[in-house]
């Protein structure tokens, strides 16, 4: 075998070989191709499903919240409804509270004149301390239908300042009856009202801070 040949031949295996290697290589690359791919694939895959989750977690805290805000919503609503309820059962009350104070005080007032067996309708006066003892009333329907000429008739004492009298029934038969309380004339000042006189009330008791 001549030189020729045996460079011919080394030289046709070296390229075998180069070859086989590049194949190998690629081949390689190839199979580090795919892995790659795959784990991209995959690592893909698991961010969609955990995307996937993440929104389906997020829609139920949005539900979870809608769910709370209705409820406050509806508990406050019941609330509002029960004090509303508490304010008109408690008007109603007080309503019918005055209207029952309304009803015994004319209850009072009927009874109080039912109990004039004389006719007569009782006054009472607490006259101020600078009065003399000696206390009046003057009771009157016009300058010639009266109880007594001034300064009237005398008033009882039962004590303490306290006076009273007893207004005959004629007085009370119409509309208008005045008195005028004072100590017996000998001052000017001591008489109440000062102008005019008081409207005549069954059991009604007078002082100086009296207004009609």
């Amino acid at each position: 075998m001549n030189r020729k040949k045996i460079l011919t031949i080394l030289l046709t295996l070296a390229i075998a070989a180069s070859t086989t290697a590049m194949m190998t290589g690629c081949a390689a690359s190839v199979r580090h191709l795919n892995g790659t791919t795959a784990s991209t694939e995959e690592s893909s895959s698991a961010d969609e499903t955990s995307a996937d989750s993440g929104d389906e977690s997020s829609e139920e805290e949005s539900s979870e919240e809608e769910s709370s805000e209705e409820e406050e919503s509806s508990e406050e609503e019941s609330s509002e409804e029960e004090e509303s309820s508490e304010e008109e059962s408690s008007e109603d009350e007080e309503s019918s509270e005055e209207e029952s104070k309304e009803e015994s005080k004319e209850e009072s007032k009927e009874e109080s004149k039912s109990e004039d067996n004389n006719g007569e309708t009782i006054i009472k006066f607490q006259k101020p301390d600078d009065w003399d003892d000696t206390v009046k009333a003057y009771v009157y329907l016009s300058n010639a239908d009266k109880n007594a000429d001034w300064p009237g008739e005398d008033m009882t004492e039962e004590g303490e300042g306290l006076y009273s009298y007893k207004v005959d029934s004629h007085f009370m038969e119409t509309e208008g009856a005045m008195v005028v309380f004072n100590d017996g004339g000998k001052n000017a000042r001591n008489q109440l009202p000062r102008s005019g006189g008081f409207v005549v009330k069954n059991g009604q008791t007078y002082d100086e801070n009296y207004k009609d």
